[in-house]
């Protein structure tokens, strides 16, 4: 689609101050009080009262007219003026890339629309890091890099027209949604599987590019890489005192919200919202920050909904930044390939997060943590508490160390006869840890499996506490390669008669563990060589749970 620019006359008019809202009168502090670690206070940006209306600087909401300029014009202005807020009233306002500078509030009033343009070449390129090699990607639509104390405020709507950049794979569509897809001018895959919406001119532009490889040159090939152009929708990089508040994002191009090394990060009562097909249509991706508070939002997207990263493999542990010291609280996922979600690129750690009352209803899976044999990094003192879900796809809690590989579980299901005198390989710096992870009271009604808990066998997952869990789902859980785990008062209610089944797993203590209201030796199958010292209870368990989180991280 083709917009045409319409140049006025543009007046430069110098505004008096005018005080604007303060972005500092939540108390923020009641929600990092009475946390199983120490957190402190996380500062709020420091905003001048200073306020500029976008229209003051040429822009118009029509809906028609292109606004980069007029949102470079505006920030330029407050920046040099020292900082203060830019308002975008109520209409629709079209727009390339944003950039915030320090001090800058971003402030949309209800009914404003900001809609990013489809234009490949609108997006300036950036150098960053994916797949295990630098290459070039377009600047985000929303963006900030070694900014200080910005924020976006208000009650509008952020659109990325991700649907003009994302690829679209048949089997997330109908027949007839395929074929009225299929009538826009796009590029098909050599399988005829995938779509990705591509002119002619486009391609050419990017086979010029010079982070395309040699080897790319023809459309199935070079359409592997297009997959990693697309930008987030918002990339803030290195930014200090951060505070997203009130708006809306949805259909980005690929991440919806990436910060990246951030630290002192509140987010407070956004929507996040991705079609349910969207490929890489992740809500927020939080990625080597430190300090972080995500409180009352919302999240409806097509991949993992709230996600902690710290870097990819190598990469990771050479930057070797986890993160750290976030506190999720009352927030609620409707669809999503995972409520919360840890990994899979988690190689730089992750450590102290805190998770707690909130929703997941119809994801794929609820508590996700996920790596393989090739990340690294560490993952501990995780506690999760007070979780409701429902309609779960998969498993409410998942332990996936065979992230997008074969895994044990899978060949013992199939009934591989060498799956427990496989090669245990060595602990490298590419074998991830996952231990130390607290969950409490969680209830889930519906799910396809009520556990999965998959460690690699040179690294089991370890030091895991279930207390006060309650799931009902169609098939039994499973805890492969395991050690030190501890289940209290865990209730499991599956279609399945064998409702727990325990591989390979050593020091497994269970007390209150309850199974389709039958004997745990009817209901419990204990299998694997390097099973051992596993003893299940079913009477009820009275936990000094803070204790016993001490003992554990002694």
């Amino acid at each position: 689609m083709k917009h045409t620019l319409l140049l006025g006359i543009y007046i430069w008019a110098i505004l008096g101050t005018v005080r604007a809202l303060p972005v500092t009168g939540t108390d923020y502090d009641r929600y990092l009080t009475g946390l199983p670690f120490e957190m402190p206070a996380i500062p709020l940006p420091d905003i001048p009262d200073r306020q500029v209306s976008l229209e003051t600087f040429g822009g118009r909401p029509d809906g028609n007219c292109i606004n980069t300029e007029a949102f470079a014009r505006a920030i330029d202005h407050l920046s040099e003026a020292g900082g203060g807020r830019l308002v975008v009233k109520a209409g629709v306002w079209l727009t390339g890339p944003i950039l915030l500078k320090d001090r800058i509030e971003l402030h949309l009033e209800k009914n404003a629309l900001v809609i990013f343009i489809p234009d490949f070449r609108a997006y300036p390129k950036r150098e960053t890091f994916f797949e295990e090699a630098s290459f070039k990607q377009l600047q985000s639509p929303i963006s900030a890099y070694r900014a200080s104390d910005i924020a976006i405020t208000g009650e509008g709507v952020f659109d990325g027209n991700g649907h003009h950049w994302r690829p679209f794979r048949k089997n997330k569509f109908t027949a007839d949604e395929w074929q009225r897809l299929l009538r826009r001018e796009g590029v098909l895959n050599d399988a005829a599987t995938i779509w990705y919406p591509m002119t002619p001119d486009v391609q050419e532009y990017a086979r010029r590019e010079e982070n395309i490889i040699r080897k790319y040159n023809t459309p199935d090939e070079w359409v592997r890489l297009k997959d990693y152009v697309r930008p987030e929708l918002l990339h803030f990089y290195g930014c200090e005192r951060v505070l997203l508040q009130g708006v809306t994002f949805q259909n980005s191009p690929f991440w919806n919200l990436h910060p990246e090394l951030c630290n002192d990060l509140v987010i407070d009562g956004i929507r996040v919202r991705n079609p349910w097909n969207s490929q890489n249509g992740d809500g927020l991706d939080l990625e080597s920050c430190n300090r972080v508070l995500v409180v009352g939002s919302t999240f409806d997207v097509g991949d993992d909904a709230i996600c902690i990263k710290s870097g990819r493999d190598e990469a990771g542990w050479l930057r070797g930044v986890p993160t750290s010291y976030v506190v999720v609280e009352d927030c609620t996922v409707f669809y999503g390939h995972g409520g919360f979600v840890v990994g899979s690129e988690m190689s730089g750690g992750v450590h102290h997060i805190h998770v707690a009352n909130c929703r997941f209803l119809n994801t794929d899976t609820g508590l996700r943590f996920k790596s393989n044999r090739q990340r690294g990094g560490h993952v501990h003192d995780i506690h999760i508490r007070d979780l409701v879900m429902a309609d779960i796809g998969a498993e409410p809690i998942l332990f996936d160390m065979y992230y997008q590989g074969h895994s044990a579980v899978e060949a013992m299901e199939q009934g591989s006869p060498a799956v427990d005198q496989q090669q245990i390989p060595p602990v490298t710096e590419g074998t991830p840890r996952f231990h130390r992870i607290y969950i409490q009271n969680v209830s889930c009604h519906g799910a396809g499996r009520a556990l999965l808990f998959e460690g690699l066998p040179e690294q089991p997952i370890s030091e895991v506490v279930l207390e006060n869990v309650t799931i009902d789902a169609d098939r039994g859980a499973v805890l492969s390669e395991t050690e030190g785990v501890r289940l209290c008062n865990v209730t499991l209610r599956t279609a399945q008669p064998q409702a727990l089944r325990i591989y390979n797993s050593r020091d497994l203590m269970g007390e209150g563990v309850r199974c389709n209201d039958r004997p745990l030796e009817e209901s419990t199958v204990i299998q694997g060589s390097r099973s051992r010292n596993v003893i299940l209870r079913e009477q009820q368990a009275v936990v000094d749970t803070s204790s016993l989180e001490r003992s554990v991280t002694n």
